[in-house]
């Protein structure tokens, strides 16, 4: 289930808005240290900030990893191609074709292979943690005095 802050909706998020998919495109594996590197947790908000950075950063290179084989299969360099998180197609509109059709071309035969983006990432400083807290009082406006009812 979805932890604390809701880190694997955000960062789902986070990686759908540079890959420009939809989300449903997206599948979160929570992992452990014999198959990722180790990690000491999460704490508080700064989550989003620190692993929301890795999570770019992997996205932005499994984005260019997309494109490149999108032209390969093109037969053109990566700057003729324009690809918008589902379909991608070559500037002159003469070839096209989604990431749904994509997909099994990678899987099959003897240069099958699975893309994938890798980042690490992390802050120097703590990032401060944030929060919103709602409280009830009553103000003695004379005095000033202030007294929490909820």
């Amino acid at each position: 289930s979805d932890m604390g802050m809701g880190s694997n909706t955000v960062l789902t998020q986070m990686a759908c808005e540079v890959i420009g998919c939809p989300m449903e495109y997206m599948t979160v594996i929570e992992s452990d240290t014999d198959i990722v590197p180790f990690d000491p947790g999460s704490y508080a908000s700064s989550t989003t900030y620190v692993t929301g950075t890795a999570a770019k950063m992997a996205a932005e290179e499994l984005r260019t990893k997309i494109i490149a084989k999108f032209a390969q299969f093109f037969e053109t360099d990566v700057e003729n191609v324009d690809f918008d998180g589902v379909v991608a197609t070559t500037k002159d509109g003469a070839k096209t074709m989604d990431i749904h059709q994509l997909a099994p071309k990678l899987l099959v035969g003897v240069n099958a292979e699975q893309l994938s983006g890798f980042a690490t990432w992390g802050s120097h400083t703590s990032p401060p943690p944030f929060m919103a807290s709602i409280a009830e009082v009553k103000v003695d406006k004379q005095t000033g005095k202030v007294i929490p009812l909820h």
